[in-house]
């Protein structure tokens, strides 16, 4: 199994992913999380995450799915909550 080290450090820049993220309605982004996001959801902060992961193919040309698994079941640890935003 690999693994792989977060330094906090390097999660710090984001390379713009969040811009992109904001202007595309994404609930990803790193915006401001004290006001609301426009459609309702809960912000989340991946655009320091995907761009260490990504950064090495940013410019290649690409289509990605991406997959999210959850459950809004509040009784298991992992629920988004009721309506899969929080």
């Amino acid at each position: 199994m690999n693994y792989y080290y977060f330094d906090p450090e390097n999660l710090r820049s984001n390379d713009g992913l969040d811009v992109i993220f904001q202007e595309s309605g994404s609930d990803k982004d790193t915006k401001d999380h004290s006001q609301p996001h426009p459609s309702g959801w809960s912000y989340h902060s991946y655009a320091p995450i995907y761009s260490l992961f990504f950064n090495s193919i940013r410019h290649d040309t690409l289509n990605l799915m991406e997959v999210g698994i959850g459950t809004t079941d509040p009784r298991i640890q992992s629920s988004m909550g009721e309506y899969g935003t929080s």
